[in-house]
């Protein structure tokens, strides 16, 4: 019976999307971007880096509370470098897995958005093959499917218009970014101003309203607000 569940698992395209795909690289990235991590000698003291079993838990700590949004965090992940960041960002946007708790775009919609785009590429190279979108067995319609490319554009806009609004109110680009990302994800944590050792407190009033709809937006996904 375990051997049979932990097939389903492997061949369920959500899973192996969300606990391959994006934690995975997540993990890596971060491995190997760590400043000074690739020489041996910085576990040493007085040595910039870390060593290779405390790189590896921080970053599985940091990539696993991201892309779940449990928004807990083990390391200041602000002072890593500009792609491990990019990394982190990236998970914020995605999410977890549908029906879950966690926050962001979800790793069903993102499967299924890619999918269709694969599908959309091959009708042009063979326009009069019979297509359809398939996950695990199962064919989703076109409604299924222009409702997917619909919560994303709306999802996109929503992250660019509040990340505007906190450039107009004083944020700087990147921190704002960041921060609309996360607070549409459910995530906590972003960047600079409110990054891992900081809190939203700092925040211009303004501000503070805008996280607070685009938490409430993010947390019931658009559609109920």
């Amino acid at each position: 019976l375990r051997r049979r569940q932990r097939q389903m698992c492997i061949r369920d395209s959500m899973e192996t999307g969300h606990y391959g795909c994006f934690p995975g690289p997540g993990v890596s990235g971060i491995l190997f971007d760590r400043p000074g991590f690739s020489s041996p000698h910085d576990s040493e003291p007085g040595g910039n880096g870390l060593e290779r079993g405390e790189a590896f838990r921080q970053a599985l700590f940091q990539a696993a509370s991201i892309s779940s949004s449990t928004g807990f965090v083990s390391a200041d992940f602000d002072q890593w470098p500009s792609f491990c960041k990019a990394i982190l960002l990236f998970l914020m946007f995605c999410g977890g897995c549908a029906g879950s708790t966690a926050g962001g775009l979800k790793t069903t919609r993102l499967i299924l958005l890619f999918k269709s785009l694969h599908l959309v590429v091959k009708q042009k190279i063979l326009p009069h093959g019979v297509m359809a979108v398939r996950s695990n067995g199962e064919v989703y319609g076109e409604d299924i499917i222009t409702g997917v490319m619909r919560f994303f554009a709306f999802y996109l806009f929503l992250d660019l218009t509040w990340s505007a609004l906190f450039i107009w109110d004083g944020v700087p680009l990147l921190d704002a970014l960041g921060l609309s990302i996360s607070t549409m994800g459910s995530c906590g944590p972003a960047f600079g101003i409110v990054g891992a050792t900081c809190t939203y407190a700092d925040l211009p009033v303004f501000s503070k309203c805008v996280v607070a709809i685009s938490m409430l937006m993010g947390r019931l996904e658009i559609y109920p607000v």
